[in-house]
């Protein structure tokens, strides 16, 4: 709905950069930007990351800090993001981390505001789950027939998982802990909907969601 409905000013262009991307540190947060939108599938003109830097009013979204190789990497990464910002007033810049793996140098200055993810709770839990399965099952049809057909299987798997993590036993193995990530909640969906069933004990919940991830999950 526009920069404005986040009480950006109006104009303001997102520019998302995967830090997992970077290669040669050496060269730069601006060589960085510059090989991003190389990249075919933004098809942006030679020099394009040049002028919105100095255009202003960008939105610089760099994604997974922890995800630069090593300790001291992520500190230089850092130290670069805190330098571009101070270079870029009129500019916005939001980092996104891993708890783990932002410590010691790869903490940002304290200009910029940190904020923590709160875990799910049960409510929102159940309600994850249920739009999980109604966006997977109606992506596989077409036409209003099928649709129907599609929501109430969706339903119908989507109150059986919660159901199912709601059980004592799966309190007790301290599976439904595990529902309180996105991505963890997420996994567990795909392995429901291929095998109808969790395993009890833990260690054969994580064996089925690896086998997921790696044979299953595009």
């Amino acid at each position: 709905e526009g920069a404005e409905s986040l009480g950006l000013p109006k104009g303001t262009v997102p520019l998302l950069l995967p830090l997992r991307n970077l290669r040669d540190l050496d060269r730069g947060f601006d060589e960085f930007i510059a090989r991003e939108l190389s990249d075919p599938f933004w098809q942006a003109p030679a020099g394009f990351g040049e002028r919105l830097r100095k255009r202003g009013r960008v939105l610089y979204l760099l994604d997974g800090l922890d995800e630069v190789r090593s300790v001291d990497d992520r500190a230089k990464v850092a130290r670069w993001i805190d330098k571009a910002r101070t270079g870029c007033p009129d500019s916005y810049f939001m980092v996104t981390c891993r708890y783990a793996g932002y410590t010691g140098g790869a903490r940002l200055s304290s200009e910029f505001l940190e904020l923590h993810l709160r875990p799910l709770d049960d409510d929102q839990v159940a309600e994850f789950v249920q739009r999980w399965f109604r966006i997977v099952e109606t992506s596989l049809v077409s036409g209003a027939s099928e649709r129907e057909a599609a929501v109430r299987k969706a339903t119908e798997r989507a109150e059986a998982l919660v159901a199912e993590l709601r059980k004592p036993e799966f309190r007790a193995a301290r599976v439904y802990e595990l529902t309180h990530n996105p991505l963890l909640l997420t996994t567990i969906c795909l392995v429901h909907r291929d095998t109808r069933r969790l395993p009890d004990r833990r260690v054969d919940l994580y064996e089925q969601c690896v086998n997921v991830l790696l044979e299953k999950w595009n």
